[in-house]
């Protein structure tokens, strides 16, 4: 979705006083709220195989990339080496993994509101 086409979904909501009620706002709120829980189930997910590796040396690690899940296994090493915090690269591949693929994102539901300003924006 490009800026202009969001820029017209919110005004649209503004003029027809939809801000709150259920509107298009709301909605994208949802999916906001969704994609934010994917990643801090993946962040929590990459902090617990850290710790359970913790007892292992960089060499170690390095030497053994297979025994990491797949999922979570390339932020292991990083994760370690900045004290437990994902930088900058690695959120934007952690989001770049959880990035809905075919306009499909589990566990969302468009409104009607949605969908309905939808076609009168365009």
């Amino acid at each position: 979705m490009r800026f202009s086409l969001g820029r017209r979904l919110w005004c649209r909501c503004h003029q027809r006083g939809d801000v709150g009620k259920g509107s298009p706002v709301v909605g994208f709120d949802s999916i906001t709220s969704l994609i934010q829980t994917d990643y801090e189930r993946l962040t929590a997910r990459v902090a617990e195989v850290s710790a359970s590796v913790a007892h292992l040396s960089d060499k170690e690690l390095g030497l053994s990339p297979a025994s990491l899940p797949a999922d979570v296994g390339a932020y292991v090493f990083g994760f370690r080496k900045r004290g437990g915090a994902i930088d900058a690269k690695a959120r934007e591949k952690l989001f770049r993994q959880i990035r809905p693929t075919g306009n499909e994102l589990p566990g969302y539901v468009a409104s009607s509101a949605l969908g309905r300003v939808m076609e009168e924006a365009l």
